[in-house]
């Protein structure tokens, strides 16, 4: 203090504003603060003395002290999280901004309109919230969609009124980063909009299967016994799709699930050679479908029958997919009498819902059939919906 009453009576210059603080005998364990002024008293143009003024801040310097802080915080969480503060006033011209969302307004030296920071669509489409929303409207809740940098980002809005600021109220948006919460939300619908679908047509082909299973049995534990291997089949199948996100899979993948209920070491006994087959979700079911009934015969007739029996597949995927089937080293082969369920399953399924072409031929050495589909591009725009990519 006696530094800064000598200036005084040097310069004939008050010196205003210092902060001091300290404790009072009365409350000697409460910090206080106090500001300090001083000023000249001069008698005919010469200083002379030294007055002061102090003034108690303590609460003041308090509110100060957590404004400052909250600040810090709301700039902290504004910048380190997806969410971004703009304060409109009266006439939507920005009065304060703050945050790290791309795209979005960042406080600068004077005020700017909406409309100079963000792109004309958006500006209006916060406008027209604001303007159709009234008192009881608020707070309101909307999305509104941006493209930063070719990216397409979507944030969603808090817009709320402040109550008499500067002598009318104004308006506090909160922008938050939402684009992969609705990507996400827009996937989940997809995905049970294909669920829908694919429980559909599985309770539409088991009820084909129960439908002509009843014409070829004899007694009930005949029917429960095929009519268990069949779903089995198609479970066997839904488990591999699900398994890889339902995104397809490969003939190879097919054969080798299926083939494990039939030979304990499948590599050995059935071989698939060629180019890699892949199909979309819907595609395989019924491709696994045609599969098992392709090797329930064979373990009942043909090459699974007998212990040296050998199965090789051979595929081409070129102008579309094809492969063979043929059995070798089985019993000699007959030409069944009438159409059983096996030919009539592949039949149906294969051909006429996978506008495929069979053609089955029992060799004298094994049973011989060849299947040919489209290429797999001609298919993708089917009913499996937008998840048939095979990545």
């Amino acid at each position: 203090m006696g530094e800064q009453m000598r200036r005084v009576l040097q310069t004939g210059k008050s010196v205003r504003g210092i902060r001091v603080e300290g404790h009072t005998p009365k409350d000697p364990d409460h910090l206080r603060h106090w500001v300090v002024d001083y000023y000249p008293v001069t008698s005919e143009g010469e200083v002379f003395a030294v007055g002061t003024c102090v003034r108690e801040v303590t609460e003041e310097y308090a509110l100060t002290r957590d404004l400052a802080q909250s600040e810090a915080r709301l700039r902290m969480a504004a910048t380190q999280n997806p969410v971004h503060f703009v304060q409109l006033d009266r006439q939507g011209d920005i009065v304060w901004a703050e945050g790290g969302l791309h795209g979005l307004p960042v406080m600068g030296t004077t005020r700017r309109a909406l409309r100079q920071e963000l792109p004309e669509e958006i500006s209006e489409a916060i406008e027209t919230q604001i303007a159709a929303n009234h008192e009881d409207d608020l707070p309101k809740v909307f999305d509104i969609g941006l493209a930063v940098d070719d990216k397409a980002l979507t944030y969603q809005v808090n817009l709320d009124r402040l109550r008499h600021v500067e002598g009318s109220d104004q308006y506090i948006l909160v922008f938050t980063d939402v684009t992969e919460r609705r990507g996400l939300e827009d996937r989940q619908r997809v995905l049970l909009a294909e669920l829908q679908h694919r429980v559909k047509n599985t309770l539409a082909t088991i009820s084909a299967i129960a439908r002509f299973l009843v014409k070829g049995t004899k007694t009930p534990e005949e029917y429960r016994q095929r009519l268990d291997a069949r779903l089995s089949a198609i479970s066997r199948t839904h488990d591999l799709l699900t398994g890889a996100g339902w995104r397809g899979t490969t003939l190879g993948e097919i054969v080798e699930i299926e083939a494990a209920a039939y030979a304990d070491t499948p590599g050995e006994r059935i071989e698939v050679t060629g180019d890699t087959l892949t199909f979309t979700p819907r595609e395989a079911v019924r491709i696994g479908m045609g599969m098992h009934e392709l090797l329930t015969n064979a373990a009942k007739y043909g090459a699974l029958s007998t212990e040296n029996g050998r199965i090789r597949i051979i595929t081409e995927n070129r102008d579309g997919r094809s492969l063979i089937w043929k059995e070798r080293n089985g019993p000699p082969v007959v030409k069944p009498q009438g159409e059983g369920f096996g030919s009539f399953l592949i039949e149906k399924v294969l051909r006429a819902e996978l506008q495929g072409e069979i053609d089955m031929k029992f060799e004298r050495d094994g049973l011989r059939c060849r299947i040919d589909l489209p290429p797999l591009a001609a298919t993708l725009d089917g009913d499996d919906g937008p998840n048939t990519d095979t990545r």
